[in-house]
């Protein structure tokens, strides 16, 4: 097929935004009486409980400021409380969560659906006794039914809406860090100290933040630990202060309110978390491969080979002499981790280089990345195994690698100042995201916004062995579509167990989930593994899964991750199950399926190559695409017109999920899961969780055909404004019954608000069309209009196939919105748009001709 370019759109028109319908639920709340009933006892006694814990913790070390941090948990919406709590003397806003759904009761319910489950949200306050005297101060007003003067009626609200009040606790340190997990396996391996991160409660001034740190600090060496000073991290931009710490294990036995161990009940701890993860385990064998690795030293200043790389890897050591990888890769490693990073530990790293180069070496249709790749190690070598460094935040590493990259670090200018994709194949297995953004996600985020980049994270692996209720005899008589329903149905039942790993939750990133394909030649013991997904739509079954913050839809696509073979566990002891192993193929079992990577080999062997499944394997083919895709971007020239180098980011955002597609999936997903019952009614929202916006085509974004014709859109957009976009229809199709697609995606960057549970400041969206009069033809075939606007992106497919009728020269008009959703969103936001018009290929070449060809 003929091969055109991308086309750029006339240049957008200004408008004010169009205004969806709809209105925000109506909840029945409890009256002022009931509500002194329940809550009076809790808020008087708050000064009675700020003296005995500040006592209580003053007997182990002098000089402690009375301080509490205080929680208010509320049902329904409270938007701008942090603001009354600014204004509130000795009070600071810490932090809005978005908490579980909860049930409704007698006091709290939604007046049209009283049966439907009750948004919780929960707010953080650093509180001392001024605080909590103003706090009880306006209780009483709203008791007595009196005014509260400008500023102050967001306490009048909360008081009303206020389900619970308490001190924060050991429990909520804990809560969704898995450190318990994170004990029990450090237990298991008779370990007797442990290092872990501390989170502490960030505060506006400096004096504040000295003092938390040096009070925690004592808590933790008058338990046997020790902090590791050089770890301590501020970075006032996402609101984060920590620092890692060592401590007996033992000091964790108890983790109830009554524990002797005071710093689990330090007033200025926000958060107890793991530090350290092992990414791959390796084989003993010792390889002793010469590197003459492309590493430049931090003084050193950035060459040509830095200036061209435009996708950066930060991930494992890579064996750069590896002749896939020779002359392709620089690496910069100004900590110094390669120093101790034997050879045959550099599995990781070498295969996601592999990936971004040069695609799955399977595939013979592969385009492979033409600038240099620039990998910054980020891993350590240890144990035989690649693992994050205990003793470094993985906040602080994200934060010094970015800005090394694009700001330089001292005198030093940046080593990489036109990388535009970076590619994060990595995942914390002990932080499955719930519901709030994690601070690996807040520093994604942040960095995105700030140096225009996009990152590409996988979302992790869930390789647990699956339980099949049903007797493995007759699991061995069921033909291949009756146990993949099985198997998906088994699946569905531990989501929750399954859920994507912090940081893919960031909201300006693209999250990538495993496809169940490859272009490995096959299976190569078929007597001993199955393949049982039938469709590459599908997810790989050990893909983890969505949705997103804020019920946004996480994952936002699928790519090749490898097709997972299972294995029947023929030891499990219980006849009446089938347990059902996945395979991740490694260097000691190197065969297909799964994408061809390559891998360090034996001892003077540069070239050995290995099978590979994952998550990982998804964001780097990925990232080699948005490498690519840049290139492509960079060439477009249409008169006078070129692409602006500060739009590549979100134009290769958009580019990228624009390929996106369920296809044969959703049907499969839709019948197997309606079949297990439980579900909704409305199932297809249901299977973004699983798809997203399904498995991408690269081909499809990469240029034009005759019959398929993409247009792209930029610019930046400020809140309640409009960019009105005309494409122009072809008039060939004006009449003519034949398959029609249209496919619309608009991606952007968005500004953050730390302070609001809303979190992302920005929301774009193109007008619903599929009421449009000039393809009335049109519907949407796939996804869910509303769920596609929680995240950054809105990727929307609207399929027919009967006649339009429309007049020469008509346009299909759209408009991209921009409004506020978390609050103090007066910047600009940057946006791509792409928008392709397919007919079906049998139509004559030719004929279907569009006015910018």
């Amino acid at each position: 097929m003929n091969n055109k370019p991308l086309l750029i759109f006339p240049r957008a028109t200004f408008n004010d935004r169009t205004k969806p319908g709809g209105k925000a639920p109506a909840y029945h709340f409890p009256s002022k009486e009931e509500q002194a009933t329940r809550l009076n006892d809790k808020i008087s006694e708050l000064s009675r409980v700020l003296q005995n814990r500040t006592a209580q913790l003053r007997q182990s070390i002098e000089g402690l400021f009375p301080e509490m941090i205080l929680v208010l948990e509320i049902r329904g919406r409270l938007d701008e409380f942090f603001k009354a709590v600014r204004a509130t003397p000795g009070m600071e806003f810490l932090a809005e969560f978005q908490s579980e759904f909860s049930d409704p009761d007698a006091f709290f319910y939604n007046t049209e659906k009283p049966t439907a489950s009750l948004e919780t949200r929960v707010f953080l306050a650093m509180t001392n006794n001024k605080a909590i005297q103003e706090l009880q101060y306006y209780w009483k007003k709203y008791l007595a039914g009196d005014h509260f003067k400008t500023g102050t009626t967001p306490f009048r609200t909360l008081f009303q809406q206020l389900k619970d009040i308490r001190p924060y606790s050991v429990q909520d340190r804990l809560k969704d860090t898995g450190l318990v997990q994170y004990l029990d396996d450090q237990r298991a391996m008779e370990r007797e100290h442990i290092h872990f991160e501390v989170e502490l409660a960030f505060r506006d001034n400096i004096v504040h933040n000295e003092r938390s740190f040096n009070a925690v600090k004592k808590h933790i060496e008058l338990a046997g630990g020790e902090v590791l000073i050089e770890s301590r991290t501020i970075i006032q931009a996402i609101q984060y202060h920590g620092f890692i710490a060592n401590a007996p294990i033992q000091c964790f036995d108890d983790l109830s309110e009554s524990t002797d161990v005071s710093f689990l009940q330090a007033e200025q701890v926000m958060f107890f978390r793991p530090v350290g993860q092992v990414i791959l385990e390796h084989d003993e064998t010792e390889i002793d491969t010469k590197e003459t690795a492309l590493q430049i030293d931090n003084s050193v200043a950035p060459t040509k080979q830095h200036l061209l790389s435009t996708v950066a890897l930060l991930d494992g050591y890579p064996l750069a002499n590896h002749k896939r990888l020779q002359g392709r890769v620089v690496i910069d490693d100004p900590d110094l981790f390669g120093e101790n990073y034997p050879s045959h530990l550099r599995v990781h790293g070498t295969g996601m280089a592999s990936l971004i180069l040069h695609g799955d070496l399977d595939d013979a249709n592969s385009e492979q990345l033409s600038t240099p790749l620039y990998v910054r190690p980020i891993l350590k070598a240890e144990r035989n195994s690649e693992k994050l460094p205990q003793d470094k935040l993985f906040v602080d590493l994200m934060h010094r690698a970015i800005i090394r990259i694009k700001y330089g670090e001292g005198e030093q200018k940046p080593i990489a100042p036109n990388v535009i994709i970076v590619n994060l194949s990595i995942g914390d297995p002990f932080r499955p995201f719930h519901f709030n953004a994690s601070t690996w996600a807040k520093i994604v985020d942040w960095l995105s916004i700030k140096y225009n980049l996009l990152f590409v994270i996988s979302a992790g692996n869930a390789p647990e062995d699956l339980k099949i209720d049903l007797p493995h005899t007759e699991w061995k008589k069921l033909d291949l579509s009756e146990k993949q329903k099985l198997v998906i149905q088994a699946l569905n039942q531990g989501n929750f167990k399954r859920k994507i790993l912090s940081p893919s939750e960031a909201i300006n990133a693209i999250c990538v989930g495993a496809a169940n394909d490859d272009a490995s030649p096959g299976n190569a013991y078929p007597e001993y593994r199955a393949d049982i997904l039938e469709s590459n739509f599908l997810f790989n079954a050990a893909s983890r899964i969505g949705p997103g913050l804020g019920k946004s839809i996480k994952p936002d696509i699928l790519a090749p991750g490898g097709r997972m073979m299972f294995r029947l566990n023929t030891l499990h002891s219980n006849p009446n199950e089938t347990i059902l192993r996945y395979e991740f193929s490694n260097p000691s079992n190197p065969n297909p399926p799964g994408n061809r990577v390559a891998t360090p080999g034996s001892e003077g062997n540069l070239e050995t190559e290995v099978y590979t499944k994952g998550t990982s394997n998804a964001a780097a083919l990925v990232s080699g695409l948005g490498g690519q895709l840049i290139e492509v971007l960079k060439g477009i020239r249409q008169g006078d017109q070129k692409i602006e180098a500060s739009y590549l980011a979100v134009l290769t955002k958009a580019l990228i999920v624009h390929g996106a597609n369920w296809m044969e999936a959703g049907e499969i997903l839709k019948h197997i899961l309606k079949d297990s019952g439980g579900l909704p009614a409305k199932v297809n929202p249901y299977i973004l969780s699983y798809l997203g916006y399904g498995k991408i085509d690269g081909s499809r974004v990469l240029s034009c055909t005759d019959n398929r014709v993409t247009l792209i859109g930029y610019g930046s957009i400020k809140k309640d404004q409009g960019r009105v976009y005309r494409f122009p229809l072809p008039n060939i199709l004006s009449g003519s019954v034949l398959k029609k697609k249209l496919i619309i995606t608009l991606a952007w960057i968005s500004p953050l608000n730390f302070n609001s549970g809303k979190y992302r400041q920005a929301a774009l969206y193109v007008d619903n069309i599929s009421n449009k009069s000039e393809l009335s033809s049109l519907s949407r075939s796939m996804y869910d209009y509303d769920a596609s606007k929680r995240g950054t992106v809105q990727h929307d497919i609207l399929e027919g196939e009967k006649a339009d009728a429309y007049i020469e020269g008509t346009d299909l008009v759209l408009q991209v919105n921009c409004r506020e959703h978390a609050s103090g969103l007066d910047h600009h936001v940057k946006y791509g748009l792409a928008v392709t018009l397919e007919v079906e290929e049998g139509y004559p070449s030719g004929q279907v001709h569009y006015p910018f060809h």
